[in-house]
C-alpha cells in the first residue's frame, strides 16, 4: 500500500501505525471530510491523537538519536526463517538450488550483528564515535538496507527492487518475505529458484561487507 514505493521500490524502512478504539470504523472512501469523520469515526479524535502521538516521538527519537537505530542482526535472522520455511516446504525445489548453505550464512551473519548492535550503541552512546564518525556510521547502516536492492527487479515485476520483501503478485496487501523465493515457489521454476538463491548470497556478501566497516569503524575509534 502507501509504503511500497519506499520499501519495495528504494528499500527504505517503513512502518504502518494504526490505532482503534473510536465507535466507529471506517476506510478510504469519496465521502473522508471533516463532517463524515466526527459522524462514524466519533468526535473524540482519541484515535486521530494517538497516532499523531506515537508519530511524533518515533520521529523524534529517530531523528535524534546519535546512529540510526536499526537492528543490524533482525534482517538475516529473517531471511533465515523465511527461507527455512520454504526449504521445508519445497525440499525438491530449493534444495538442489543451494538455500541451505544461504541460510546457514544468513544465521552466522545474524549472531555476529547482534553482538556488532551493542558495541556500535554503546560506543555512540559513549561518545567514542565522533560526529563525523557516526555520520559514516549512518552510511554504512543505510548501506545495508540497500544491500536488499536488485537493479533488475524481481521475476516478471522489474519494478519491485527489495529482495526482502514485496507485496504478493495477487491481493497486492500480503506481504512476501523473500519474493524472489515465493515467485519459484509459486511457478514451480528451478531456475528462478536457483538465480533468487544466487541474489540472496550476494545480499548477505554486500551486508557483510557493511558489518565489516562497521565493525573496523569501532575499533579504529575505540583505540584513539
Amino acid at each position: 500500500s502507501d509504503h511500497v514505493s519506499f520499501l519495495a521500490l528504494c528499500s527504505i524502512p517503513a512502518a504502518s501505525i494504526s490505532a482503534r478504539g473510536a465507535p466507529g470504523t471506517a476506510y478510504h472512501s469519496l465521502y473522508d471530510d471533516l463532517a463524515w469523520y466526527r459522524r462514524v469515526v466519533g468526535e473524540d479524535y482519541e484515535s486521530a491523537r494517538l497516532i499523531a502521538r506515537i508519530t511524533a516521538v518515533a520521529v523524534d527519537r529517530a531523528s535524534t538519536a546519535p546512529i540510526l537505530p536499526i537492528d543490524l542482526g533482525r534482517p538475516a535472522r529473517a531471511l533465515s526463517r523465511a527461507a527455512r520455511e520454504l526449504l521445508e516446504a519445497e525440499p525438491e525445489l530449493f534444495g538442489p538450488a543451494g538455500l541451505e548453505a544461504v541460510i546457514g550464512r544468513a544465521e552466522e551473519q545474524a549472531a555476529a550483528a547482534e553482538v556488532l548492535t551493542d558495541r556500535l550503541r554503546a560506543a555512540a552512546r559513549s561518545g567514542v564515535l565522533d560526529d563525523a564518525r557516526c555520520r559514516l556510521a549512518d552510511e554504512l547502516l543505510r548501506g545495508l538496507e540497500r544491500a536488499w536492492l536488485i537493479e533488475s527487479g524481481l521475476p516478471g515485476r522489474p519494478w519491485y527492487r527489495n529482495l526482502y520483501t514485496a507485496p504478493d503478485e495477487s491481493s497486492g496487501y500480503a506481504a512476501w518475505p523473500l519474493p524472489g523465493l515465493q515467485k519459484a515457489a509459486v511457478e514451480g521454476d528451478k531456475r528462478i529458484a536457483r538465480e533468487q538463491v544466487e541474489h540472496l548470497g550476494a545480499v548477505l556478501q554486500r551486508r557483510s561487507g557493511c558489518l565489516g566497516a562497521l565493525r573496523v569503524l569501532i575499533e579504529t575509534s575505540t583505540e584513539r
